[in-house]
């Protein structure tokens, strides 16, 4: 499968106060597939969503910031 999302990504999410968030890996043990992203901005608060959660605009948008 080619995924559009790989490790080091970075995602914002849509949110009242939003945040930044890092691909840490993607995790194909799951189905459907998910991804683990660690939050960036000092609270380093980790998360595990599913990818086609992570690809919908109305929840999260990739971000050029590195």
């Amino acid at each position: 499968m080619d995924n559009k999302v790989n490790s080091g990504d970075v995602y914002i999410k849509n949110d009242k106060v939003p945040s930044v968030w890092v691909v840490d890996r993607i995790l194909s043990a799951y189905t459907p597939l998910h991804v683990r992203l660690i939050e960036k901005g000092g609270n380093e608060r980790t998360a595990t969503v599913a990818l086609g959660t992570l690809l919908d605009e109305k929840y999260w948008k990739k971000s050029s910031i590195e």
